[in-house]
């Protein structure tokens, strides 16, 4: 096994602030673009909407480049959150909505995409 001194996971980060370009209506434009109109994209992007709303509710401001937090580190928590919501899913025998599995592969190719 690796060594997780790397592992900022338990870190806890600063409320974000700035004024950056706002990050969810970058995403659902190239989301719109590369996966187009289909049910589940729609109903992805209305739901990134929703949660944009949610955050400016909980934050004051939706999510923004540049706001004072570290995004890899944001992004690492959320991942192991998501892994543990999926066996926890797993273990009360609950079935994965294909909304979330399409979610799944959309990820898995962003980042593909973007990295490569």
């Amino acid at each position: 096994m690796s060594s997780l001194k790397h592992l900022a996971a338990a870190t806890a980060e600063p409320m974000p602030c700035g004024d950056g370009k706002p990050v969810t209506e970058e995403l659902i434009k190239e989301l719109s673009r590369d996966w187009g109109g289909t049910p589940e994209t729609l109903d992805i992007t209305a739901a990134l909407l929703e949660r944009s709303k949610i955050g400016f509710g909980k934050y004051g401001t939706v999510l923004r480049v540049n706001n004072g937090r570290d995004c890899v580190n944001d992004l690492e928590q959320e991942l192991l959150d998501a892994l543990q919501y999926l066996k926890q899913a797993r273990m009360e025998g609950k079935k994965i909505p294909r909304r979330i599995l399409v979610e799944l592969r959309m990820l898995s190719e962003y980042v593909e995409k973007r990295d490569n």
